[in-house]
């Protein structure tokens, strides 16, 4: 840091090029340790900035980025089980989330809608849900992917679906 001259000011306030006044210090009075750490500590703590500046959170939110590439792994024919299998070995309170998130819901649909899916995983998916198809109906995001269910199940599964969302009991 400088002193400015009067000179200098009268240049900058009339628009001139500033002269250079030898601003130069000679090369024994820097200290190059000094300069060295100063500038170490500004990267350090514009480091620090960067690495704090989103929030971290504790859970595993689903994230549009990373559902959009689990929805093209699914459609993949042949490359799409470990996905699948993946999807499958989560706890139903899980799928039950992934349901009712506007984003992970789209994943499911994916997962029962595509033709790269083998019947087995997708029966093993609507398997899953066997149960708690009236708790995915009521949910604003789960009774989309409850209709997707619903158009995908055979005779079977419409009907034990309608028995759990109904609560209903056979006439025997």
């Amino acid at each position: 840091m400088t002193l400015k001259t009067w000179p200098t000011y009268q240049a900058i306030k009339s628009g001139k090029p500033v002269e250079d006044e030898g601003l130069e210090l000679p090369e024994e009075v820097v200290d190059a340790d000094a300069e060295q750490a100063a500038a170490a500590a500004a990267r350090y703590e514009g480091w620090k900035n960067r690495r704090t500046a989103k929030p971290k959170e504790t859970d595993l939110a689903p994230n549009m980025q990373g559902c959009l590439l689990l929805q093209g792994m699914v459609r993949l024919p042949g490359g799409n089980e470990i996905v699948l299998e993946s999807i499958l070995a989560q706890d139903v309170s899980v799928l039950l989330e992934y349901a009712s998130s506007p984003i992970a819901s789209h994943l499911l649909d994916a997962a029962l809608t595509s033709p790269a899916v083998s019947p087995k995983y997708r029966r093993k998916l609507l398997m899953a849900f066997m149960g708690h198809y009236k708790q995915l109906a009521e949910d604003r995001m789960g009774s989309r992917v409850a209709d997707t269910i619903w158009a995908k199940a055979d005779g079977f599964m419409k009907v034990s679906s309608a028995h759990t969302a109904c609560s209903c009991t056979r006439a025997e």
